[in-house]
């Protein structure tokens, strides 16, 4: 599923949620968007209030892709 929104916020999770992206280790955490909560392995350099663009799974809310919007002026 694709939507859009802003994120509001973001959470540590618990236990061990190491993974290797590009090969760095990074941590899974949460993302709040529109103050919803999907887990996500790697958001970038994404900050809060960041308007974004993103692909999920609706039964798990493992977000898939994410990218920062480009705002048209």
């Amino acid at each position: 599923m694709e939507c859009e929104g802003i994120v509001t916020d973001f959470k540590k999770t618990y236990g061990n949620n190491k993974y290797v992206y590009n090969g760095e280790n990074t941590f899974a955490y949460y993302i709040f968007i529109d103050d919803e909560k999907y887990y996500i392995m790697h958001a970038g350099d994404l900050e809060i209030g960041d308007k974004v663009v993103f692909e999920y799974l609706p039964k798990s809310r493992v977000i898939l892709s994410i990218e920062e919007k480009q705002q048209n002026n």
